[in-house]
């Protein structure tokens, strides 16, 4: 018995420890190993109070900044890696667990036409069956969870090797041909069209220990390149990379090529083009030291974060050049909702020795539209449609084109046969690794980009707002000082519309960037259904009188005032409510209708046009992106409100 009361004791004092511990220690504020600031303690509102996410707010930060985050997560790391998997003197350590894939051999597939000088390492390149990633639906976010629970490490100490498994099959291969061999027809004989696949690391250094773990590229390769047609030219870069598997062509850390890899693809691809090239003397180096890239990310490993890299990357010295982005605005289904207008600024970024994140050093990142013009004056003109797998391609192509446009497929908004024509186009370049080339998804997008815009989607647009815009917003709408939300928080949407008269009418709103893409959603099923809205015009055009614009009928959204009903902000101040028709759908409370002109139509049970109801096709659109509508509350009616919380 007194054994008994001494274990519970012993356990009553580590717990009070450890609650001791997490609640009187500092609280962590950044965590190192996920490159991120933590949560802030929440401020109070009593909105926040009321709705019970303050509660939640508070919860989420005590579990963000635990004590000690960082070597707690170390801890778990060193016990998940001293559980991998070694086979023999290979050190191959596999990080899926139960999740991995198993291959199961069938019959060998053709092994005619692989290069030369992998031929030596047939046996260890197998095919091997997993699942065909042509029959899997999904977006390129679901592809890297797909991928993760194949990866695996191989070497040891400072030489470790993070690998991702490939299950593509030879029918991904014919799909992603017949999704390019459109553009080789709609672009004409005029502009070249070329194809890249790319392969990923695991082809070169995949030990043949694990082979059933993976599939060979290989075969895919073969499928793309002999599936094209005559108006699609094959860029085979798998051979070229094959001859220079001894340098580091590839990161360790990382699941990209390095620029040096992507040099000698850029090689090649200038070589079939006929166009200029030089080689790495007309360039500087530059390296960022202790590169721990991607595959730290998806693995958590320990081993990966100890064996950082240098990546080395090659700026271009003797060619005069000057860069053009435009930036795209993503929502949380990765959907671009916004683009910016274009500015000047770098092509290669520089990072910190390090950083994680230099792969993005090629310029900036994907979620964007480049232009590169250069000083070679030879009238040719590439387009290059890639993945981030292309990103470090261009930068050695500076001295064979006049002018370089970079669109990552996956987030490019226009149709590419109207961009060819104009920007005058010479050269289309799709460069794209092997996993992708297997996915449905870049099927559908570039059969997607290929296709005419719909004449209904037209003027409709959301951009940060213009400094025109904001010189017209400022004392009016948005406040000279003290406003509860900043300039970067906001869009200015393009509309068009149709008015009470049936003519279409061009309109602009300003709104939560958070509800931009339902907005112009909304907005374009409204023009398509010819809904009728009087005015749609920032309410700056009334001097910010929210009183005057409801006057004259306009549909407005951001306002930075107090509510009708109180002194507290109004969802109009943080850009999340609209107002439709605000004559034919008044607030009312009692014997107070606003606007006063509105009187007539507060009867809801007369018939009468543009009055809004739960069967109104407004307020249907509306509700199904998740906004409240203002005519349904209990305490007041306000039918030309929709909020969004």
């Amino acid at each position: 018995m007194k054994g008994n009361y001494f274990y519970v004791a012993v356990v009553a004092l580590a717990w009070l420890i450890l609650t001791a511990g997490f609640n009187l220690l500092p609280r962590s504020r950044v965590s190192t190993l996920e490159k991120r600031d933590l949560q802030r303690f929440p401020s109070f509102t009593l909105d926040s109070l009321a709705d019970g996410s303050l509660t939640a707010a508070i919860s989420s930060w005590y579990s963000d900044t635990e004590p000690y985050r960082d070597t707690l997560m170390e801890l778990s790391m060193q016990f998940r890696h001293w559980e991998g998997l070694r086979l023999g003197e290979e050190h191959i350590e596999f990080l899926a667990g139960d999740k991995a894939v198993e291959t199961q051999p069938e019959a060998e597939e053709e092994l005619a036409g692989i290069p030369e000088e992998l031929e030596e390492k047939q046996d260890s390149v197998k095919a091997v069956k997993a699942f065909d990633y042509a029959d899997v639906e999904g977006e390129a976010e679901d592809i890297a969870k797909m991928s993760s629970s194949g990866i695996i490490l191989v070497g040891s100490g400072e030489n470790v090797r993070a690998l991702m498994g490939f299950f593509g099959t030879e029918n991904g291969g014919r799909k992603y041909a017949a999704a390019v061999n459109p553009y080789g027809e709609a672009l004409g004989s005029g502009v070249n069209v070329w194809c890249m696949p790319i392969p990923t690391s695991a082809e070169f250094y995949w030990p043949e220990a694990a082979a059933k773990y993976t599939k060979r590229q290989w075969p895919v390769f073969n499928s793309i390149f002999s599936n094209l047609s005559d108006g699609v030219r094959p860029v085979d870069v798998y051979s070229v990379l094959a001859g220079h598997v001894d340098e580091p062509i590839y990161l360790r850390t990382d699941h990209h090529w390095s620029p040096l890899g992507a040099y000698y693809a850029a090689q090649e691809f200038a070589r079939l083009a006929e166009v200029p090239f030089r080689d790495l003397s007309a360039y500087q180096a530059d390296t960022v030291h202790r590169f721990v890239g991607s595959m730290y990310g998806y693995t958590q490993n320990a081993a990966v974060k100890r064996a950082p890299e240098d990546f080395v990357y090659y700026m271009p010295t003797e060619v005069e050049y000057t860069t053009t982005h435009i930036n795209y605005e993503l929502d949380e289904d990765f959907h671009v909702v916004s683009e910016s207008h274009p500015y000047q600024g770098k092509y290669f970024f520089s990072f910190k020795d390090g950083s994680g994140a230099a792969y993005t050093t090629f310029m900036g990142g994907d979620i964007k539209q480049v232009k590169v013009e250069t000083s070679t004056h030879n009238g040719r003109r590439l387009l290059v449609i890639k993945d981030s797998f292309g990103n470090a391609l261009p930068g050695y192509l500076f001295y064979s084109f006049e002018e370089i446009h970079v669109a990552d497929f996956r987030y490019f908004t226009k149709n590419v046969a109207d961009f060819v024509d104009e920007h005058r186009i010479t050269d289309v370049l799709f460069a794209n690794n092997i996993t992708n080339t297997c996915v449905p998804y870049t099927y559908s997008r570039f059969r997607k980009l290929l296709k005419p815009v719909d004449p209904a989607d037209s003027g409709f647009s959301a951009d940060t707002i213009p400094a025109a815009v904001k010189q017209r917003m400022l004392g009016r709408s948005y406040p000279e000082e003290g406003a509860r939300i900043d300039w970067s928080d906001l869009r200015y949407l393009r509309l068009r519309y149709y008015d009470f008269n049936g003519q279409v009418r061009k309109g602009e709103m300003v709104c939560n960037k958070a509800i931009a893409a339902d907005l112009l959603h909304i907005f374009k099923e409204l023009f398509k259904a010819r809904y009728e809205l009087a005015s749609v015009r920032l309410i700056d055009d009334f001097d910010g009188d929210d009183a005057r614009s409801m006057a004259a009928n306009n549909t407005s959204c951001f306002n930075y005032r107090t509510k009708t009903s109180g002194a507290s902000l109004s969802a109009h101040a943080l850009g999340l409510a609209v107002d439709i028709n605000p004559l034919q759908n008044p607030y009312v409370k009692g014997e107070v209708v606003e606007p006063p002109e509105a009187v007539e139509f507060v009867d809801r049970s007369a018939d009468f046009p543009h009055k809004i109801t739960a069967d109104d096709l407004c307020c249907k659109l509306f509700r199904a992106r998740g906004f409240q509508w203002g005519g349904a509350w209990n305490t007041m009616k306000d039918y030309q409100h929709f909020e969004k919380k």
